[in-house]
């Protein structure tokens, strides 16, 4: 492939840049996902920045602090509170970036690229990779708005009608290989192990895999549509017995296991994976209290962070545009339907036999204000049909973990521990043999 010529960049999401720096000489591609409001000749900008790494909102300020002609084209310089200098050309696109005191400038240029083909790699199947003792059949199950792409896995040789466990994932688009991001998250591992002792039902979520429809438009109600379109095409397959139809949810999946359930007393027993038991801002400010504070936070940071997240959900809950980046839309309505929903109060109405498991070092979602006041809200109803297991030493993906469990951790090689699987194997065997 022919390179670019010398000083013209091609802009289309990502752009070539070229920086200059006494010692360096650099020509490569910057992934731009960034713009900045138009500003006045004179004026301030205000907005926030949201890290997903830190799970926190960022203040940003950007002001113009000069112009300037160059080459017959008047700039507007911006200085931002990062210390960058952003130049603004006449229609307000960002051209260059630079970085005074450390000798460094990015010039971004919009111009065609000349002959270049560049094609990614091919996307991975998100179908299983074949297991020992399991069949995988390919299934669609028909939804109200989507076509959801599935996996029926069989225990090899078993004569039917089985019974059946319906996966649904936790937040986030995931397929039925788990590895959102390249992370495996282990669900294959447990489902692959369970596929040969009954059957296994496991979609990819709308929009991802080849599943139709698009996930940033589903809202908590369309993935509980989702959930009850799998365990309606379940009870219709001749390998299935309709009558012995359980779920395993995973983190949120955990929560939409026991909204179907309340609704759908034909179940025969429900799991519940890291399932919450508060209503999710609630959860959200523990996991950024517990990430601040692995980063040496100060406890002012902390509660300023907890202030601003405050005060991003109240808009939320009200229906209100919270002011954070990536957060509107589908995203917005999906965390309103989180923080008003109630999970304490959706377990007491399960009829069926309930497996409440928790890792005691899980960061995102607590063993004792979760998995133990789940337990604690189902024995003040006085339903005893549960079993609750807080597993030492486990995380939020069932896995082993020395130390303190991060969010840097998860992409760590670890298989789902042993014993949890076991545990689950021998609950849903002896549950789903009545």
């Amino acid at each position: 492939m022919p390179g670019p010529a010398a000083g013209r960049y091609w802009w289309d999401g990502s752009s070539l840049f070229s920086a200059q720096h006494p010692q360096l000489d650099l020509v490569g591609l910057l992934d731009l996902h960034f713009s900045l409001t138009p500003l006045p000749d004179e004026g301030k900008a205000e907005t926030k920045l949201f890290e997903t790494q830190r799970l926190q909102a960022i203040d940003y300020t950007a002001s113009v602090v000069r112009t300037e002609d160059l080459d017959g084209t008047r700039y507007r310089i911006v200085a931002d509170s990062f210390g960058e200098e952003i130049w603004l050309g006449p229609d307000d696109k960002i051209r260059r970036i630079s970085i005074p005191g450390g000798k460094l400038r990015i010039d971004l240029e919009e111009t065609p690229w000349p002959e270049w083909n560049v094609a990614g790699p091919a996307a991975a199947s998100p179908r299983p990779d074949p297991v020992e003792g399991v069949r995988h059949v390919d299934v669609t199950i028909p939804g109200g708005d989507v076509a959801l792409a599935a996996t029926l896995s069989l225990p090899e040789g078993a004569e039917g009608p089985l019974p059946v466990v319906v996966f649904i994932s936790g937040s986030g688009p995931q397929d039925r290989r788990a590895r959102p991001g390249g992370i495996d998250l282990g669900t294959r591992q447990v489902l692959d192990r369970l596929a040969r002792r009954l059957a296994v039902l496991h979609y990819d979520d709308r929009g991802t895999g080849e599943s139709t429809g698009l996930y940033g438009e589903a809202d908590l109600d369309r993935l509980v549509s989702d959930a009850t379109a799998a365990v309606a095409f379940a009870r219709t397959r001749p390998e299935i017995d309709p009558k012995r139809v359980a779920l395993l949810g995973h983190s949120e999946g955990g929560i939409i296991a026991p909204i179907l359930a309340s609704r759908d007393h034909e179940l025969a027993a429900i799991a519940l994976m890291a399932g919450t038991a508060r209503p999710l801002d609630e959860v959200i400010e523990d996991q950024i209290r517990h990430v601040l504070k692995l980063q040496g936070t100060s406890d002012e940071q902390v509660a300023e962070a907890l202030r601003e997240q405050r005060a991003a959900m109240a808009k939320i809950e009200a229906g209100e545009d919270p002011g954070v980046p990536g957060v509107q839309g589908g995203s917005a309505e999906w965390l309103r339907d989180h923080v008003l929903h109630d999970p304490a109060a959706t377990i007491v109405g399960v009829d069926c036999p309930i497996l409440i498991l928790n890792g005691s070092k899980d960061f995102q979602v607590s063993a004792d204000r979760d998995a133990r006041a789940l337990a604690a809200a189902l024995d003040a109803a006085g339903k005893t049909n549960y079993r609750l297991e807080i597993l030492p030493d486990l995380d939020h993906l069932f896995k082993r973990i020395e130390g303190e469990s991060t969010l840097e951790s998860y992409s760590l090689p670890r298989p789902v521990d042993e014993g949890f699987i076991h545990l689950l194997e021998e609950w849903f065997g002896e549950t789903l043999s009545k």
